[in-house]
C-alpha cells in the first residue's frame, strides 16, 4: 500500500534573505496565532507563495529560537497567577468549555498542558514527601537517651511554620485556623492545622531539601551562629491545669515575633485561637516523664520522653544548642472538621496482655514498586504511629489516674476519620483507575476488532502482479494503419497507480526470477493440458528465429502475413517449416505480435493465474485478483489472437484439478468480446460451465452466439448471453443474474471471472451504457450470488487508461461490501 511520506520531499531552495522576508510572518502565525508548525506552513504557502518542506522549517525554528514552551519556573509562575496551588490546578476530571482570549488560547486555569504540569508536580511532591516522611526517618530504641526533643507538631506536606517556643500546648480536636495571607494583592485563606503526632527534630544539615524551611530573623534555622531569643508561652496564655484539667477556650498564641518577611506569607491576624477541649497530646507545663521500662520496644514510639531525657524547660533557648532540636514544628494540613463520633468502650478498663507476635508474621518481603507500598502503606503508616500515640499517652496518663476509656475512645477517632477518609479517597481514585483501564482495555480491543476486520479483508482479498508484464510492448494492424497496439504497459500501469493511492495492498511475484526448475516445469506441464506444445514452442522461438533470419530488426515485432486456410482435402493441418509462414499458422490477427521481451511478458502472466489459484486452495484466501498482461480469453491454445497468448482461465483450471480433480468450475466472462478461446477450450468438457455475456456479433465475430451451448456430455455447459452494442445497465444486469442463477444451480466449487473493462460506455474497441460505479454493482451482486465459492479474478481488456482504475477500485469497493 503506498503512502506518501512527507520527509522524502526533495528540500525547496530558499536563500537567506527569502527566509529572513518570511520570518516574521511565520513567527505571527506560529507564536502570536498559537498555530501549529503545519498550519503555518501552509499559511505562508497560501498567502505568500513561499513553500518549504517541514524538515527546513523545523531546521529555522530551531535556529530562530521559536519555542512556544515554558520552562518549570514560567510554568509556577502562571500557577502562582492563578491564585490556586499545584494540587487545585492538576485536580483530575472533566472542566467546563475553556474560554479563550483575544488570541484564541486557554486562560491558565483552563490550560490543559499547566494541568498535566501541575499533576506531575503534584506527584514529584508526594513522592518527595513520602519517601522523606516514612522511609528516612530513624526511630529511636527504648532506652536511648535523646537530645532536645521537638515539642508537637502539626504535620504536613507543604509549609512548615517553626515556632521558637518548645512549651508543650494543647491543639483543638477539630482543628484550628490560621489566617494567611498568601501574597501581596492576593485574597486571605483561612488554612486548617491538624495535630497528627510528635515529630523528632532534624538537624538541617541532614535535609535533603533545605527550601522547605522558613526562616527567622533573616537565617535558616541551623545555619545561624550566636544566641537568639525566642518568645515563651506566659503563665497566663496556659491556663490548663493537671492532666485532665479544663483548658481556656480563647488560649491565644502570639506568632509574630520570629515571622520573616522572605518568607512571603504574613500573618494577618498575628494571634492564634486554639480552642482546649482537646486533650490528645495533654501534657503538664514542667517534667513529664515516664519510666521506659513500663513498655517493651515494639510499643515505644519515637514522641516518647523517658527518665533521664532533657527537659523542656520555659524561656528563652540559646542558639548553642541544635535550634532544629528545640523547636516545635507546626504545618498546614487542609482537613475536613465532621463531627466526631465516640468509639464503645467496655465497662471495665482491663487489658489482655498481647503476647508474643514474632511468630505470626509473613516471611515473604513485599514488592517495593506495587500500589500497595506507593499508596496504602504510607496510610497505615500514619494511622499507626497516630494511635501507637494515642495509645502511650493513655498509658501514661493511667499512672496518674487521670484518664478514662473514654478519652482514649475520643482521642482514637480522629485519626481514624482521617484514616477511613484518605482510605476512601484512595480507593474511590483506585476504583476511578480501574474502570478507566478497564474502558480503554475494550476501546483497543475494538480497535484491534476493527483492524482484525480490515485486516481479514485484506487477507481474503489477495492481488498479485508482477513487473515482468509491463515488457510487452507491440504494434497491430487496426483497420488499414498500422499502430502501436491498445493493449499497452499504460493500461497495468494506471490500475497499479490507482491501487497504491487506495488501501489496497498488491503483492509482487517475480516468476522470472524463480530458480527452482520443478516450479518452471510445474507450469509448462499445466499449461501444457489445454495447450499444444508446437504453440507454446513458438512462442517461446519464433523471435529468434525471424531475427537470426533477418526477417526483422533487433526492436521489430513479429506479425503474421498468411492465415491457416482449411481445406477439403482432409488432411490433418500441419506446422510450416517456414518460420516466417509458421506466424500465420499459430495467429488468427494482426493483433499479436511478438517482440524480444513478449514471451517473458506472457509466462509471467500465465504464472499469476497459476500462483492465484494455489493461494485459494488454502483456508485464509477466498479471492485472488490476478494483474494478468497480456489478457487470455481469445487464445484457444493453438493460435493467439485478440492480444492474447496463453488462455489464463483454461491454466487456472487445470491447476485447481491437479488438486481437485473431480471439483465444478465455473467461468464467468463479462469483457465485451466473446472468449472464443475459453468456450473452445471446454466445448466439450461436463465438468466446466463457461458463461458469457459479451457483445453481440462483435469481435472475433465467428463465435458467441446463444446455440452454441457445448458438445457431447457437455451439451448446456456452454452458456453464450450476448447483447447488443450500446445496451444500458439494466440489459447487461438481467443477462449477468440469469447466468449467475445458473453457476448457483450448478453448485460451483471454484469460480473464475475473466474481467473486462471494455464494456465502459467511452471504450474504443465496443461499449455497453456502463459507468464507474456500475461496476461496484456488478461486483456485488456477482459475490453475493457466489459468496463462499473462492474466486480468482482475471483481468482481461479495458482500454479506456484515464478511467481504468478508478474502475477496478469500483469493483473491487463492490466485491468487498458484498
Amino acid at each position: 500500500m503506498a503512502s506518501e511520506d512527507e520527509s522524502q520531499t526533495s528540500d525547496h531552495h530558499h536563500d537567506e534573505k527569502d527566509w529572513e522576508t518570511h520570518r516574521e510572518a511565520f513567527r505571527a502565525c506560529y507564536i502570536d496565532q498559537n498555530m501549529t508548525r503545519k498550519d503555518a506552513a501552509q499559511y505562508l504557502r497560501d498567502h505568500f507563495g513561499f513553500d518549504a518542506t517541514p524538515r527546513q522549517w523545523e531546521r529555522k525554528i530551531k535556529q530562530w529560537n521559536f519555542s512556544k514552551y515554558s520552562s518549570r519556573e514560567e510554568r509556577l509562575s502562571q500557577i502562582a497567577q492563578t491564585g490556586k496551588t499545584i494540587y487545585e490546578v492538576g485536580r483530575p476530571g472533566r472542566r467546563p468549555r475553556g474560554h479563550t482570549d483575544e488570541h484564541g488560547r486557554l486562560h491558565p486555569p483552563e490550560d490543559r498542558n499547566l494541568r498535566r504540569f501541575a499533576r506531575r508536580e503534584a506527584s514529584r511532591s508526594r513522592s518527595r514527601s513520602r519517601s522523606t516522611s516514612f522511609t528516612e526517618r530513624t526511630r529511636p530504641q527504648v532506652h536511648q537517651h535523646f537530645s532536645e526533643p521537638s515539642s508537637n507538631a502539626i504535620t504536613d506536606q507543604t509549609f512548615n511554620l517553626h515556632l521558637g517556643n518548645p512549651t508543650a500546648f494543647h491543639p483543638p480536636s477539630k482543628g484550628f485556623t490560621v489566617a494567611a495571607m498568601p501574597a501581596a494583592g492576593q485574597p486571605e485563606q483561612p488554612v486548617q492545622l491538624h495535630l497528627l503526632h510528635e515529630q523528632n527534630s532534624t538537624a538541617f544539615g541532614e535535609l535533603e531539601d533545605p527550601d522547605l524551611f522558613l526562616t527567622v530573623d533573616n537565617s535558616h534555622y541551623g545555619s545561624s551562629s550566636g544566641q537568639e531569643q525566642f518568645p515563651v508561652f506566659t503563665d497566663e496564655m496556659m491556663q490548663a491545669g493537671p492532666l485532665g484539667g479544663v483548658h481556656n477556650t480563647n488560649m491565644q498564641f502570639p506568632l509574630d515575633q520570629n515571622l520573616d518577611n522572605s518568607i512571603n506569607y504574613p500573618l494577618g491576624n498575628q494571634t492564634m485561637n486554639v480552642p482546649a477541649d482537646f486533650d490528645q497530646f495533654d501534657m503538664s507545663g514542667n517534667g513529664l516523664s515516664m519510666n521506659a521500662g513500663l513498655l517493651n520496644n515494639s510499643m515505644m514510639g519515637e514522641q516518647q520522653m523517658f527518665d533521664g531525657a532533657p527537659q523542656i524547660t520555659h524561656g528563652a533557648n540559646e542558639m548553642g544548642q541544635s535550634i532544629l532540636d528545640t523547636i516545635p514544628v507546626l504545618t498546614f494540613d487542609e482537613v475536613e472538621t465532621d463531627a466526631t463520633t465516640t468509639l464503645p468502650t467496655g465497662s471495665q478498663n482491663v487489658y489482655d496482655e498481647m503476647g508474643d507476635l514474632t511468630g505470626g508474621l509473613p516471611s515473604d518481603a513485599l514488592d517495593d514498586s506495587g500500589p500497595l507500598q506507593t499508596d496504602v502503606m504510607p496510610l497505615v503508616e500514619e494511622y499507626t504511629k497516630a494511635v501507637q500515640s494515642a495509645a502511650l499517652w493513655f498509658l501514661s496518663s493511667q499512672q496518674y489516674g487521670d484518664t478514662s476509656p473514654e478519652k482514649l475512645a475520643a482521642n482514637l477517632d480522629q485519626p481514624g476519620q482521617i484514616f477511613q477518609a484518605s482510605m476512601a479517597v484512595m480507593l474511590n481514585n483506585f476504583a476511578k483507575s480501574q474502570q478507566r483501564a478497564l474502558q480503554s482495555m475494550r476501546d483497543k480491543c475494538n480497535k484491534l476488532k476493527k483492524k482484525n476486520e480490515t485486516l481479514e479483508e485484506f487477507i481474503n482479498t489477495m492481488i498479485l502482479y508482477d513487473p515482468d508484464c509491463l515488457l510487452h510492448k507491440t504494434v497491430e494492424l487496426l483497420g488499414s494503419k498500422l499502430i502501436p497496439a491498445l493493449e499497452s504497459p499504460a493500461r497495468l500501469e494506471a490500475i497499479l497507480e490507482a491501487l497504491h493511492l487506495s488501501e489496497h495492498e498488491v503483492r509482487t511475484i517475480r516468476f522470472s526470477r524463480a530458480h527452482n526448475i520443478e516450479t518452471r516445469t510445474r507450469l509448462l506441464k499445466l499449461t501444457s493440458n489445454t495447450h499444444d506444445p508446437g504453440y507454446l514452442h513458438h512462442l517461446l522461438t519464433v523471435y529468434g528465429e525471424w531475427l537470426s533470419a533477418g526477417l526483422i530488426e533487433k526492436n521489430g515485432n513479429v506479425l503474421p502475413e498468411c492465415f491457416y486456410l482449411p481445406t477439403s482435402t482432409g488432411k490433418p493441418p500441419r506446422p510450416p517449416k517456414d518460420a516466417f509462414a509458421r506466424a500465420g499458422y499459430y495467429a488468427f490477427d494482426m493483433s499479436s505480435g511478438i517482440m524480444s521481451d513478449s514471451y517473458r511478458a506472457i509466462v509471467a502472466s500465465a504464472n499469476l493465474a497459476c500462483e492465484g489459484t494455489d493461494m485459494l486452495t488454502g483456508p485464509s484466501i477466498d479471492t485472488v485478483l490476478a494483474l494478468c498482461r497480456p489478457p487470455g480469453h481469445h487464445c484457444d491454445g493453438r493460435r493467439a489472437g485478440g492480444y492474447c497468448y496463453i488462455n489464463n482461465a483454461a491454466l487456472a483450471v487445470s491447476t485447481w484439478r491437479s488438486e481437485m480433480p473431480n471439483a465444478k468450475i465455473g467461468i464467468l466472462d463479462i469483457d465485451f468480446h466473446h472468449g472464443n478461446g475459453t468456450q473452445e477450450i471446454f466445448y466439450s468438457d461436463p465438468k466446466v460451465l463457461y458463461v458469457s455475456v459479451h457483445g453481440e456479433d462483435e469481435f472475433p465475430y465467428y463465435t458467441g452466439a446463444e446455440d452454441e451451448t457445448g458438445l457431447g456430455e457437455a451439451d448446456g455447459m456452454n452458456v453464450n448471453l450476448p447483447l447488443k452494442v450500446g445496451s444500458p445497465i439494466e440489459e447487461y444486469m438481467d443477462k449477468l443474474q440469469y447466468g449467475l442463477k445458473r453457476l448457483v444451480d450448478y453448485k460451483t466449487d471454484f469460480l473464475i471471472v475473466s474481467l473486462g473493462f471494455d464494456t465502459f460506455h467511452s471504450d474504443p474497441l465496443g461499449h455497453f451504457q456502463i459507468h464507474t460505479e456500475d461496476y461496484e454493482t456488478i461486483a456485488r451482486t456477482t459475490r453475493q450470488s457466489l459468496k463462499r465459492v473462492p474466486a480468482l479474478i482475471l483481468l482481461e481488456g479495458g482500454y479506456v487508461i484515464e478511467h481504468l482504475g478508478k474502475n477496478v477500485l469500483s469493483f473491487l469497493k463492490g466485491w468487498k461490501s458484498a
